[in-house]
């Protein structure tokens, strides 16, 4: 299912994680998975409620953060501060402590670097950059590129140089693996950096990935990607 999720082939994602749930109504990670899906597909109106459901049943530190996760990708999308502050208030701790999992630490340090971008909280992505950075070239259990945090965290550092190369490095990963979905979100949020950098040749950049990312969230079907993707062109237009 993860597998399957990473590289945006859906239905076969939805019938691996139908088989856990139908397997074991009761395991968790099979309703994670079916909620991450309706995620990236739009179908957001039980999500909160959803999520609120595994963390709460959940007694798995691993679970809990990748529910978190989603919180802060569900959050980014819609613009909830409120949401927001209760991610980072869980993923705090599992960032701040030595005795988590790697995985567990990674998921808590993506969360927080998602909360961070959002704020535009330049000293609370300074406190994450230095520990993720050690974890560079990698996707967590939700398919998120930490390539493509870093790249947010430097850019919310005012750190643009930085943040290319993060992001550069996410494209290029997700382009050899095949993971459409992270490519393309890889895509926008370079995209987004160029055009608020309006530097030379940003504009022309930033139009070509746009429309990379157009074209692939469109194939996928991932709406919550294609209304950010087609604003930023609206700009372009401007």
């Amino acid at each position: 299912a993860r597998i399957y999720i990473a590289q945006g082939d859906w239905d076969k994602a939805k019938e691996f994680a139908t088989q856990m749930t139908e397997q074991s109504p009761m395991y968790l990670p099979g309703k994670l998975f079916n909620a991450l899906i309706r995620y990236h597909l739009g179908s957001l109106d039980r999500l909160p409620d959803e999520l609120d459901e595994i963390s709460t049943v959940s007694g798995n530190a691993g679970l809990q953060i990748s529910v978190a996760n989603l919180q802060a990708m569900f959050a980014r999308t819609i613009d909830d501060p409120e949401l927001l502050d209760s991610v980072a208030l869980s993923a705090r701790p599992l960032a701040d402590s030595d005795s988590n999992l790697p995985d567990t630490f990674v998921q808590a340090c993506t969360a927080l670097a998602l909360v961070a971008e959002h704020r535009g909280d330049k000293a609370m992505a300074g406190e994450r950059y230095p520990a993720l950075s050690k974890y560079a070239g990698i996707v967590t259990e939700l398919g998120t590129s930490t390539d493509r945090m870093l790249g947010l965290l430097a850019r919310t550092m005012r750190d643009d140089k930085g943040a290319a190369r993060h992001f550069e490095d996410a494209i290029a990963f997700s382009r050899k693996a095949g993971y459409r979905p992270e490519l393309a979100w890889s895509l926008h949020d370079y995209a987004d950096m160029l055009l608020d950098r309006n530097g030379p040749e940003d504009r022309q950049n930033a139009t070509a990935m746009l429309d990379e990312a157009l074209q692939i969230s469109t194939d996928l079907g991932m709406r919550p990607l294609m209304e950010r993707v087609l604003s930023k062109r609206d700009i372009l237009k401007a």
